[in-house]
């Protein structure tokens, strides 16, 4: 079994964090709420992530990818295989497939 993939640390995010969501303040209930539960926050060195649901298995598979190219061709891959619902989660976007 070789090495793993060293995926960088997001120090650059936590660097580049708004001045009111520093580690030393703690934020209020609703501002957590609205922050982490009601949108989504990926890390700067995810592009992408995809998601595809079998249909007949239920079973539920998690793609991550730095780049789109790749990203691409496996959305390509699921589309053309008709058996799965799929969801795209980017920076600005999460958007949902589902096989008709």
């Amino acid at each position: 079994m070789g090495k793993a993939k060293y995926f960088p640390n997001n120090w650059e995010h936590w660097n580049n964090a708004p001045e009111g969501w520093s580690n030393n303040e703690t934020p209020t209930f609703n501002e957590f709420m609205e922050w982490r539960v009601g949108g989504w926050d990926l890390p700067s060195s995810v592009n992408c992530i995809v998601r595809a649901t079998n249909k007949d298995t239920g079973r539920v598979q998690e793609f991550v990818y730095n780049t789109d190219g790749n990203a691409v061709k496996k959305i390509q891959q699921l589309i053309l295989e008709n058996n799965y619902d799929i969801t795209i989660v980017n920076h600005d976007t999460v958007q949902v497939y589902t096989r008709g």
